[in-house]
């Protein structure tokens, strides 16, 4: 189950910096707060 909680954290962390990508892709500043990711 550590392997488990070691991917997960590896996939968290991919999905947030695919997030983040597709937010600046589709014009929307991350860095100044206007994300509306919950």
């Amino acid at each position: 189950w550590e392997r488990g909680e070691e991917l997960a954290t590896i996939c968290q962390t991919w999905l947030d910096g695919a997030r983040q990508r597709l937010a600046a892709a589709s014009g929307e500043s991350v860095e100044n707060g206007t994300s509306n990711a919950t």
